[in-house]
């Protein structure tokens, strides 16, 4: 198997260079590994690039086969940037990456990863090991790849059913985080894995908060916005008119030429942006006054502001749950083009290894994130922001089930116990 070795730049070190008190924990370095069982030639190589998978092509790309000058000079620069070290096996964590199903979420998990490393200088040994996809033989000679180098700590961007596998596979003192996934969507799992998953069905109880009792949900055909049409559903107080947009429809006159069923209605716009600038411009042709447009993270991104005309927004309102406090961590996840400000999957990876390394790794290193484990879940705070401006504009915060005390306290009490598994 062949291993690409990759430690950060000098640059970083320089630019964010703070006074450090000296550890015994090794420094940082970057490993990709491919488990990949075809040979990636020039046109795949290429195509991975236009793509920003990175991580693929330091895995995929075998300099003696490949004569393309321009691949060539960008494995040298990515390449020669780095150094290679050697951490002991307790400081490494294993990513595991199924690109083929996460596809372009795969840049986000790398990159986020690497930025927090170079952003904080931690101590710690990151391997990409790519699978491919999350059937089960990949997944398990994926840890097993992990175990060989006696790692015991996996950060997963997994959908449920690579969860079931790792549940299946992991042992006893090991640990997983899940960024992508929450674990009420999870019917079991072993108590030492983790999820970092946004919590949607939160997200929705807070938006009926400042709705009316006349409700309305946009889906599309999707799975995630079926569970959010769902959770609208079970949570609100009446019954709900439910409109399914699906494949690339792009005339909404059969939905909307029933005005009674949005006009004073809140309505929920579960779809990503371009389709809910549908709905919310088209309402507009139709003379439709909604209450409210409401919507998840799924629409808590800039781009939402040019998609929706101004007039068409003065009543928009989106959760949130992404708030990096960190300004340097930002400013490093900027130069590998990941947003953390918006970025869900990116937010929720520095969440996990900020919990990982501070916990397990170097307990002398004060975490960046204030979210804390409740149970086997990363907990993280919601607020409601306004669109009607050129930017968003936070409400009122709103109240979580669990006080501040309460978090901290089991917070506390959950990482005593995984801490002891794993010793």
């Amino acid at each position: 198997m062949r291993k690409i070795f990759i430690i950060f730049f000098t640059f970083f070190i320089c630019l964010y260079a703070k006074e450090q008190t000296l550890s015994n924990i090794p420094p940082a370095s970057i490993e990709y590994i491919n488990l990949e069982p075809e040979f990636c030639d020039e046109a795949c190589l290429k195509e991975l690039v236009s793509e920003n998978l990175l991580a693929s092509f330091m895995a995929r790309f075998e300099p003696t086969k490949t004569t393309n000058s321009e691949l060539l000079s960008l494995y040298n620069e990515l390449n020669g940037k780095f150094t290679p070290q050697t951490p002991q096996g307790a400081n490494k964590i294993a990513v595991i990456i199924p690109q083929k199903t996460i596809k372009s979420y795969t840049s986000v998990v790398t990159n986020s990863l690497i930025s927090y490393v170079a952003s904080t200088n931690a101590k710690v040994e990151l391997k990409f090991i790519m699978s491919g996809d999350e059937s089960a033989q990949n997944i398990t000679n994926a840890i097993n790849t992990a175990r060989d180098q006696n790692i015991s700590y996996f950060i997963a961007p997994f959908t449920p059913s690579g969860v079931r596998v790792l549940d299946q596979n992991i042992a006893g003192n090991e640990l997983a985080y899940v960024p992508s996934v929450h674990a009420s969507l999870v019917s079991y799992a072993k108590p030492n894995i983790i999820f970092g998953g946004i919590d949607y069905q939160a997200q929705i109880a807070a938006l009926l908060k400042i709705s009316n009792d006349k409700v309305a949900a946009f889906s599309d055909a999707s799975g995630l916005g079926e569970t959010l049409n769902e959770y609208v559903r079970k949570l609100s107080a009446s019954e709900i008119y439910e409109v399914q947009v699906a494949g690339k429809e792009l005339k909404l006159d059969g939905y909307l030429s029933k005005k009674s069923k949005f006009d004073g209605s809140s309505v929920f716009l579960n779809l990503p942006v371009i389709k809910a600038s549908l709905v919310a411009t088209q309402m507009r042709g139709y003379q439709i006054t909604p209450f409210a447009l409401l919507s998840t993270q799924i629409n808590y991104i800039p781009n939402i502001f040019g998609a929706i005309a101004q007039r068409d927004r003065q009543n928009l309102y989106i959760a949130n749950s992404v708030n990096p406090q960190n300004d340097q961590l930002v400013a490093t996840n900027a130069l590998f083009d990941v947003d953390l400000r918006y970025s869900q999957i990116g937010y929720s990876c520095s969440v996990g290894l900020d919990y990982i390394y501070s916990n397990f790794i170097d307990p002398s290193h004060k975490r960046l994130f204030s979210e804390n484990l409740v149970g086997s879940q990363i907990v993280y705070d919601i607020k409601l922001f306004e669109a009607k401006g050129e930017n968003f504009t936070p409400l009122e915060p709103v109240a979580q089930d669990l006080d501040p005390a309460a978090r901290d306290l089991k917070n506390d009490t959950n990482s005593s116990l995984i801490r002891q598994g794993l010793e």
